[in-house]
C-alpha cells in the first residue's frame, strides 16, 4: 500500500494527472463541438472553416517560436528566482509581440489578396483574434513552475465557455463566421486568467529591456526550426489541401486527422510531465518504463479505434463522413510511430543533455515531408490518403534518427550509472 501511496504522491504522477485532465477538456469539448459543426455546417462549409483553423494553428507556432519548450525547461530551472523568471518572462512577451504582428500582416496580406477565398475575406481576417489569444498566453510559464493545476483550472473554463457558444450560436452554414469569433472571444478570456494568476503568484509584466530580449532569440533559437518544422509535416496538411484540393476533401481529412489528434491527446500529458521532470531529475529508468507502456496503450488504442470507427462515424457524423476511413486507416498507423518518436524526444533529450537530437531530427522530417510532397504535386497524386502516408514516412525517420542518436547513449548511461538513475 505504501508503494501505491508514493506513486500517487510522486511530483510526476501529479502533474501527469493534471496534464491528462488539461487534455481531456482540450480535445474532449471540442469534439462535442466538431459533431456539431460537421453536421450543421455540411462537408463544403466545414471544410472552409477548417482550412481557416489550420491558419491558426500554423501562425500560432510562427508566433510561439519555440518558447514552449525552451522557456519551459529554463524556468523550470530558476522557478525559485523570481527576478531571473521575471526577465525570461518580459523577453520572451518582447519577441512575441514582434512575432504577432510580422505574422499578422502576413495573414491580413492572404486574406484581402486571395481569389481562391474571395468569398471568405471576413472569416480569414477573424482568425487573428484567437491568434490573439494564443499568442500571450504565457502556458510555458506554468508549465516550467509545474503547476499544471492552474492549466486545468483555465482550459476547464475557457472551453466550456467556447462550446456553448458555439452549441447556441451556431444554426446553419451561414453562421460559420462565429466560429473563430467565438474561439478568439474564449482565447482572450484564457489569456486573461492566466495574467491574473501569474500575478498572484508573484510574478509581473515588464518592460522588456534589449539584453533580455537579445536573450529570448537566444533561447528559442534552437527550438523555433524545429516546432516549424513538426508543424509542418503534423499540421499543414488541412492547408495544403484546402490550397490546392477541394473544400470536400479538405473536411474528410480533417475528420480522420481529429481521431488522430485525439489519440494524440492521450499521450502528450505524459510527455509534457516527463519534459520538466527529466531536466531535472534525468530518471532514465522511469523513462525507459514509461516509453514501454506507452507503445502497449497505443497499439491497443489504435486497434479499438479500427474496430469502431465506421459506427463511430456513420452513426454521429452520417454516411457522407464514411469516405474518411481510409484516410483513418493510415493515421491508425501513424500514431503507433508518432508515440514512438515523441517518447524518443524531447524527455530523452534533455535527459542526456542532447536537444540538438530532439531539434535537428524533426528539421530532416519536415525536409522528407517537403521533398515528398513536392513529389506528389509533381506527379499529380496529391490527396488526403497519400498525405497522411507521406507524414508516416516523416514520423518514422524522425524516429529512427532519434534511436540511433540517443539510445546508445542511454544504454551506456544506465550502464555506468545505475544507482544514481534509479527510482
Amino acid at each position: 500500500m505504501s508503494r501505491w501511496r508514493r506513486l500517487f504522491a510522486h511530483r510526476l504522477t501529479r502533474n501527469t494527472a493534471a496534464l491528462m485532465f488539461i487534455q481531456l477538456v482540450n480535445y474532449g469539448v471540442p469534439l462535442i463541438v466538431l459533431v456539431h459543426l460537421t453536421r450543421v455546417l455540411g462537408l463544403e462549409r466545414y471544410g472552409v472553416v477548417v482550412f481557416a483553423v489550420g491558419i491558426v494553428q500554423f501562425s500560432a507556432v510562427l508566433v510561439d517560436s519555440g518558447f514552449t519548450l525552451a522557456a519551459t525547461a529554463r524556468i523550470a530551472h530558476h522557478r525559485d528566482r523570481p527576478t531571473v523568471v521575471n526577465a525570461i518572462v518580459s523577453g520572451i512577451m518582447g519577441v512575441k509581440t514582434a512575432m504577432y504582428f510580422l505574422v499578422a500582416t502576413i495573414v491580413l496580406a492572404f486574406a484581402l489578396g486571395t481569389t481562391r477565398y474571395s468569398e471568405h475575406t471576413t472569416l480569414l481576417l477573424l482568425t487573428l483574434v484567437p491568434l490573439f489569444g494564443l499568442t500571450f498566453q504565457p502556458i510555458w510559464l506554468f508549465h516550467g513552475l509545474e503547476r499544471m493545476e492552474f492549466m486545468s483550472v483555465v482550459m476547464l473554463i475557457t472551453r466550456v465557455c467556447y462550446a456553448l457558444g458555439i452549441l447556441l450560436l451556431v444554426d446553419a452554414p451561414a453562421d460559420y463566421l462565429w466560429v473563430p469569433t467565438i474561439d478568439g472571444l474564449a482565447q482572450l478570456l484564457a489569456l486573461t486568467m492566466y495574467l491574473v494568476l501569474m500575478h498572484r503568484l508573484g510574478f509581473r509584466l515588464q518592460v522588456p529591456r534589449a539584453r533580455n530580449i537579445r536573450y529570448a532569440v537566444k533561447l528559442a533559437s534552437g527550438f523555433f526550426a524545429s516546432r516549424l518544422a513538426v508543424t509542418a509535416y503534423q499540421s499543414s496538411a488541412p492547408l495544403v489541401l484546402g490550397a490546392l484540393a477541394t473544400p470536400a476533401a479538405t473536411a474528410l481529412y480533417a475528420l480522420a486527422e481529429q481521431f488522430y489528434k485525439a489519440m494524440q491527446q492521450l499521450f502528450v500529458p505524459l510527455v509534457q510531465a516527463l519534459y520538466p521532470y527529466m531536466a531535472r531529475e534525468r530518471d532514465l529508468r522511469l523513462l525507459i518504463k514509461a516509453n514501454m507502456l506507452s507503445i502497449i496503450a497505443v497499439v491497443l488504442a489504435a486497434a479499438a479505434v479500427y474496430a469502431s470507427a465506421p459506427w463511430i462515424i456513420g452513426r454521429i457524423f452520417g454516411s457522407p463522413w464514411l469516405d474518411a476511413l481510409p484516410i483513418l486507416h493510415v493515421f491508425l498507423v501513424a500514431i503507433v510511430v508518432h508515440v514512438m518518436a515523441v517518447m524518443s524526444g524531447y524527455p530523452l533529450s534533455v535527459a542526456l543533455g542532447r536537444m540538438d537530437v530532439a531539434n535537428t531530427s524533426v528539421i530532416y522530417g519536415a525536409i522528407v515531408f517537403a521533398i515528398g510532397l513536392a513529389g506528389l504535386v509533381l506527379m499529380d497524386r496529391l490527396g488526403a490518403v497519400s498525405l497522411a502516408l507521406l507524414m508516416i514516412v516523416a514520423e518514422a525517420y524522425v524516429f529512427v534518427h532519434r534511436a540511433l542518436a540517443l539510445w546508445p547513449v542511454a544504454y551506456l548511461q544506465l550502464k555506468q550509472r545505475p544507482k544514481e538513475l534509479t527510482v
